[in-house]
């Protein structure tokens, strides 16, 4: 591998999703994690780590510049080197989505309505204190706390959405991991096969 030579790693999320990250010298795993997060659109606090299938078939996890440094010998003789990853988020680690800025304002929304409510329903006991024969016009209030209401029940419609999208996704992400397993799983049964299969031919010539 060229001193001068840029690393090309290819990266593939639990979605399937890969991209081709260009990893400049000197080679470090936070480098790298960097290149992963912005392409990715991680969150600030989105933890994990990567991995790479070794020679005999086993996934290896990278968390330091040591890890990536071994990994990177596999390729060094790779013209170009390529490095083939997977990108493995923890379980409270999410790309950026919608459904926390909704549940936050369905709540505060909800908060607004019922403050509403109470300033309302003081007002109506103030104006009743001070005169008992004035005509109450309580059209504004009602009007107001209708329309409160409404926005309340969007927002907490809004906000049901978004946790069963956040169950599917976490459903979707349980689902690949299990395929990556079995694929993990399978693959190594197949080099298994294919060992004995030489030692077999092996066997036969002698």
């Amino acid at each position: 591998m060229s001193s001068a030579a840029m690393l090309v790693v290819k990266v593939t999320d639990a979605n399937g999703t890969t991209r081709r990250l260009l990893l400049d010298q000197p080679y470090t795993y936070a480098s790298l994690w960097a290149l992963v997060a912005n392409r990715f659109e991680l969150t600030e606090t989105a933890t994990g780590h990567l991995k790479y299938t070794d020679p005999d078939g086993d996934l290896i996890s990278v968390n330091t510049d040591a890890e990536l440094a071994e990994a990177l010998s596999l390729v060094q003789d790779q013209e170009p080197p390529l490095l083939r990853m997977q990108l493995c988020l923890s379980a409270s680690s999410t790309h950026s989505t919608p459904a926390g800025s909704v549940s936050a304002w369905a709540g505060a929304l909800t908060n607004a309505y019922n403050e509403r409510e109470s300033v309302a329903s003081d007002d109506s006991a103030v104006m009743v204190s001070q005169d008992d024969d004035a005509p109450l016009d309580s059209s504004a209030h009602s009007s107001q706390l209708q329309d409160a209401e409404h926005f309340a029940r969007e927002a907490q419609a809004q906000q049901a959405s978004a946790a069963a999208a956040a169950g599917v996704a976490e459903e979707c992400r349980a689902a690949a991991e299990a395929a990556a397993s079995e694929a993990e799983r399978i693959a190594k049964e197949a080099l298994r096969i294919a060992a004995e299969a030489v030692r077999a031919a092996e066997a036969a010539e002698e």
